[in-house]
This record gives C-alpha cells, sequence and structure tokens, in this order.
C-alpha cells in the first residue's frame, strides 16, 4: 500500500541501523519495517521513534500495536518529539478496546484497525504534501533570473535543486575537493546515497537550494550550490551556505548565486540571512562583504556574518 500510494520503506544510513540493532534483542529484526517481536514495550518503542526521528530518511511512522496492552502506551508515545513527522498507530479489532484508543487519539495519535488503512491515509498526507510543496517551489522559481550568463564563455543558469537531480549533485560533490567540501560542511563529506536524497529533495517551507548550472550539448554540469534554510527558533531569518566547485572558483559565480539567494530571501520576506564560515576561507568571506553583510562576531576559527533586509 505504500508503494501504491507513491511513497516507500524508509531505508536507515548504516550509523542508525547499528543503533536499532543495539536496542533489540538479537533475535529482533532490524531491516524496515522493524519487528519487536513479544518483548514490545512502550519505552522500547519510544527509543526506536527517536532514532527514527534522527534520521533524514525517515518522514512518518507507523506503530503497529497489541489491543490488550494499548493503554500502557498513551502517555509514552504522547511525551515523544516527533519534530513534526506523522505518527499514526494500528491496532486490530480497536473497537473491542475503544476507551484506550479514544485516549491515544486524544493524545493526538490517530488509530487505525489495519496497517493498509494507516498507509493509506500516510498516502493521502504525502500527495498533498508533494502538490503543496510544488505550489511554493513553482512560486519561487518565478523570481529566478531567466537570462543565462557566461562563465569562461560557457553559458550558465541558475535554477531550483530538485529530487531529479541526485546524479548531478553526487557529480558535483565528487568532483570537488576534500578542502572545498570541508571549508563548506565543516567536517569530511562524500556523496552517500543518504545524503543525495536529503540534498535534492528540498522542502521549500524550509530550504531553498539554488544551483548553477552549465549545459554543454546534452550533457549538464553543476558548478555551484548555494541554499537558504529556515531557522526555526528565530522569526523570519534564515541561515545562509554555498559551495563552488573548484574549477569554477574565483569566476564571479559565488556572487552571483548569493545575489539571486538575497533576493529569494527578501521575496520570501525573510528579515535577516546570517551565515558562518571558517576564518580561513577567505574567498566566502569576500563574497559576504561584497554583498553587504556586517561582521557579527568570532567564535575560535568561526567568523559570523549577517545581512539585514530589512
Amino acid at each position: 500500500m505504500l508503494y501504491l500510494s507513491g511513497m516507500r520503506l524508509a531505508a536507515l544510513e548504516p550509523y542508525f541501523q547499528q543503533r536499532l540493532k543495539n536496542a533489540l534483542p538479537d533475535y529482533a529484526n532490524v531491516g524496515n519495517p522493524i519487528d519487536c517481536s513479544f518483548s514490545m514495550t512502550p519505552e522500547q518503542v519510544k527509543n526506536l521513534i527517536e532514532i527514527g526521528v534522527e534520521s533524514n530518511d525517515v518522514q512518518n511512522f507507523i506503530v503497529v500495536i497489541q489491543g490488550e496492552i494499548l493503554g500502557s502506551f498513551v502517555d509514552v508515545m504522547k511525551s515523544i518529539d516527533y519534530k513534526d513527522k506523522p505518527v499514526l498507530a494500528v491496532v486490530a479489532c480497536k473497537e473491542f478496546m475503544i476507551g484506550d484508543v479514544v485516549k491515544m487519539e486524544q493524545a493526538g495519535i490517530p488509530v487505525y484497525s489495519t496497517a493498509e488503512m494507516a498507509a493509506e491515509v500516510l498516502g493521502q498526507m504525502y500527495a498533498y504534501g508533494v502538490r503543496r510543496q510544488n505550489a511554493i517551489a513553482d512560486s519561487i522559481a518565478r523570481h529566478i533570473t531567466k537570462d543565462d550568463f557566461s562563465v569562461d564563455d560557457n553559458p550558465v543558469r541558475l535554477r531550483l535543486i530538485n529530487p531529479r537531480d541526485i546524479g548531478l549533485w553526487t557529480d558535483f560533490v565528487n568532483g570537488c575537493s576534500e578542502k572545498s567540501l570541508w571549508l563548506r560542511f565543516l567536517s569530511p563529506f562524500s556523496a552517500t546515497p543518504e545524503r543525495a536524497q536529503r540534498f535534492c529533495n528540498v522542502n521549500p517551507e524550509e530550504e531553498i537550494a539554488v544551483v548553477a548550472e552549465m549545459k554543454t550539448g546534452d550533457s549538464h554540469k553543476f558548478l555551484g550550490i548555494a541554499r537558504l534554510i529556515k531557522n526555526k527558533r528565530r522569526e523570519g531569518e534564515v541561515e545562509y551556505a554555498i559551495i563552488v566547485s573548484d574549477p569554477w572558483q574565483h569566476k564571479s559565480l559565488g556572487i552571483a548565486l548569493s545575489e539571486q539567494c538575497i533576493e529569494l530571501a527578501r521575496k520570501e520576506g525573510y528579515k535577516t540571512i546570517r551565515a558562518e564560515t571558517l576564518q580561513e576561507n577567505y574567498a566566502m568571506i569576500r563574497i559576504f562583504r561584497r554583498c553587504d553583510f556586517a561582521f557579527e562576531g568570532k567564535d575560535e576559527n568561526m567568523v559570523s556574518m549577517a545581512l539585514n533586509l530589512t
């Protein structure tokens, strides 16, 4: 039913798979769906869900609970921070324990009689979310300049990244030096399938990713990627980050991407753009200064800068 609804079972990253293995008995299945067998307890389910919440590939949860013990799950499941990821419960013959079902639903977790019904509901939610995100992305894309420009006599255009760009994104990351990746991500970074999904399948309500794309014949290539990430803790603020592949640095691409992102942030009604980079990232600091970012502070080897849009 998940696949018929356009979804799939999440494939947890190896780190999370190991954490699941540590949280389950040796005989339990750590594949998805996770089978807790007869040892399933509220605290165990809470632990498993909290692991899944941290995974970028997990977007929602279906929890199948034995009806006779449903009541013991209500308070624990209510206490979990799902970070806005939907959770649905499944209880066979739920009509026979309707009191506990009502308590679970009052806690904000809907209860269905079969996993197929829960999956179908999630499918409808997913389809609505896709339509909504597409509409928002289309609205944002209308504010991106339609004019191509040249870099070393090569035509380049700016556009939003999309889920079909996984191959281009992977090639781009693989084409960047370890130093450039370190300066951007502040840690060793490689193009894993999980990261490709995360960086290409962008929720436009939370993040805007603009790419500089070059076309040569029938082939396409990313030269740089810039991102505006909504700060959920500070209303009206976005965080800014950018990376340009090594052969195309010092050719004004960083300026073009930054100016476009600043204009998009202004159109989306943001008041402040904040950025952090290593003190040794001189090229990035020059771009920030060129775009009128103001120095805000320094913490060890990190420099903080901000641009007021009001």
